[in-house]
């Protein structure tokens, strides 16, 4: 995975003149609202700080698994 997210950040920043911002699944998991800052940032955007820890404390408890499905 390493070489194929190296390849595609060298294609892509060689015909992209802007900034990139990356995000790493494992931060989001750590600290949601420290990386919900920096993407707010980066974006240019302005959720207050309210906003982003309502979402932070929204998707806390939510869970990103896919459901299973049951084959008959």
């Amino acid at each position: 995975w390493l070489k194929l997210w190296i390849r595609w950040i060298q294609y892509y920043t060689t015909f992209y003149d802007g900034q990139i911002h990356l995000i790493f699944y494992e931060n989001l998991k750590a600290n949601l609202s420290i990386e919900l800052v920096k993407l707010n940032k980066f974006l240019n955007l302005t959720l207050d700080e309210r906003r982003i820890c309502c979402i932070a404390e929204s998707t806390k408890q939510a869970s990103f698994k896919r459901a299973v499905r049951l084959q008959f």
